[in-house]
C-alpha cells in the first residue's frame, strides 16, 4: 500500500509531544530547540496494521507580527521516520 493519504485516513491512534531542550530570548525573537516525537497508527480490514513514528529535533525561532507569536524560522537538526507493519491484531 502506497497511498498514505488512504493509510493516514485509517488511523486509530495518533500521539505527539516534544521536549524543549533550550530557551533563548535575543530581542523580539525566541528560538526553542525542542524534540518532537510523532506517532500514528492505522489499521486496513482488521488485522493489518501499521505504525509511523517521526523524530525531529529542531530549533524554531518566533517572533511577534502583527499582535501574534508566529514561527518565522525553522531549522530541522535531524530526523528519523520510522514505519513498520503488524499483522495480527
Amino acid at each position: 500500500m502506497q497511498d498514505v493519504e488512504t493509510q493516514l485516513s485509517r488511523r486509530y491512534h495518533t500521539e505527539s509531544s516534544f521536549v524543549r531542550e533550550a530557551l533563548d530570548i535575543d530581542g523580539g525573537q525566541v528560538t526553542e530547540t525542542l524534540l518532537q516525537t510523532a506517532t500514528v497508527k492505522a489499521s486496513v480490514l482488521g488485522f493489518l496494521r501499521r505504525t509511523w513514528r517521526v523524530q525531529r529535533h529542531g530549533l524554531y525561532t518566533w517572533a511577534m507580527e502583527d499582535g501574534q507569536w508566529r514561527i518565522v524560522r525553522v531549522r530541522v537538526l535531524s530526523e528519523t521516520v520510522e514505519s513498520r507493519w503488524i499483522l495480527g491484531r
